[in-house]
């Protein structure tokens, strides 16, 4: 850098007031011999040493998402989530939208394919008696998903379909689980952090995983969720 002071000078430039406009100006002001001035811009943001600030996120922003609360009893939790999260329906690049479906009992994985297909991404939050499972994150296409788990789960616990059966008939459970104050708004936090992954582009912890928040506040473990043999997501296992 010593010896190119004029690529300094313009370094020096690029302080988020300057326009392209602006820079072409000043680099014709001060003779300033850097070259194609655009192309100089788009090398700088293509390798990280410089920031659109027309682009750059605000920390302060919303988390944009869509919370459903599938059944009354979930209503407690989706409202914490909506509170954290704030606005809704931020799209990705991609065109995805990320819905939170929230749920009290076991959702109907229909229910949940048809959501996934129109909505492109799910991020499926369960209460579970004083606990929280947060997850899995399933992605049409790209992500394990809540069969895999079943499965799963099925392989070590034979009487796993026969329960979820059951589950899937009832709306809800006959008595709203309570999770601790804490544990929902830990939860809470857990889900908009990973949707704020998810919406910048970056995997977040609930991709291909389950994390269960509680009973207690603080208290979390994450069990991952692997794409099964037997599951047709695993015909088209992409960006797994």
């Amino acid at each position: 850098m010593r010896d190119r002071p004029d690529l300094v000078a313009f370094l020096h430039l690029l302080d988020g007031v300057h326009d392209l406009p602006g820079l072409r100006r000043a680099v014709r002001r001060r003779s300033l011999d850097v070259g194609d001035v655009d192309a100089l811009v788009l090398e700088l943001l293509a390798r990280g040493a410089a920031i659109d600030p027309a682009v750059a996120p605000d920390p302060a922003a919303p988390i944009a998402v869509s919370v459903l609360a599938v059944d009354p009893h979930a209503q407690e939790l989706a409202r914490a989530i909506g509170t954290v999260c704030g606005e809704r329906g931020r799209r990705r690049v991609d065109g995805d939208t990320l819905v939170v479906a929230v749920c009290a009992a076991e959702p109907s994985r229909d229910a949940v394919d048809d959501l996934v297909d129109r909505a492109g991404a799910v991020l499926v939050v369960r209460l579970a008696q004083d606990t929280v499972l947060v997850g899995p994150l399933v992605v049409a296409t790209r992500s394990p998903c809540l069969r895999c788990a079943d499965l799963g789960r099925a392989d070590a616990d034979p009487t796993w379909p026969h329960v979820l059966a059951q589950l899937e008939r009832h709306a809800g459970p006959a008595v709203a689980p309570r999770a601790h104050r804490l544990v929902t708004w830990q939860s809470a936090l857990l889900v908009a952090h990973d949707a704020e992954l998810w919406l910048g582009g970056v995997r977040p912890s609930s991709l291909g995983a389950v994390s269960v928040v509680g009973p207690l506040p603080g208290e979390r473990s994450r069990s991952t969720v692997p794409f099964h043999p037997r599951c047709l997501c695993s015909l088209f296992p992409a960006g797994s």
